[in-house]
């Protein structure tokens, strides 16, 4: 029967986080079912705390950002400010095109990352894709 020292693994975590992922992954292998269970929490818990740090963007399509106006969208006075007081100083009529407005914003790419967990993956190359998966 396996055992897991969670405070060793703490301190090498705090040392050397690719160490400890790593040493995980292949502990996510074992023969021993608690220690295999107790393994994967455990790094689900580290992947989380690294994500959290790391400030990860929300999940989604796309999100509410500001872009050129639209006739029938509301007009965000904020942003189109820059537009607004150069064209009342000088006393000119404002372009319709320099109004920003809320809409939805979508990343220009998607990225889809797939990660093979069978018997050839383990060890280091795991604990590799683990924290590419965290970075995503």
């Amino acid at each position: 029967m396996g055992v897991l020292d969670e405070q060793a693994l703490n301190d090498l975590e705090r040392r050397d986080p690719d160490a400890a992922l790593t040493l995980l992954a292949e502990m996510s292998g074992a023969t021993d079912e608690r220690l295999r269970r107790r393994a994967r929490a455990i790094a689900g818990r580290i992947m989380l705390r690294a994500a959290s740090r790391r400030g990860v963007p929300r999940p989604g399509v796309g999100r509410i950002g500001s872009m050129r106006w639209q006739p029938g969208v509301d007009i965000d006075v904020d942003e189109s400010m820059d537009a607004l007081l150069p064209a009342a100083i000088a006393g000119r009529a404002l372009d319709a095109e320099d109004l920003r407005g809320p809409g939805w914003i979508r990343p220009a790419t998607a990225v889809a990352l797939v990660i093979d967990r069978s018997g050839s993956m383990g060890g280091e190359r795991m604990a590799t894709a683990a924290v590419a998966a965290a970075a995503v």
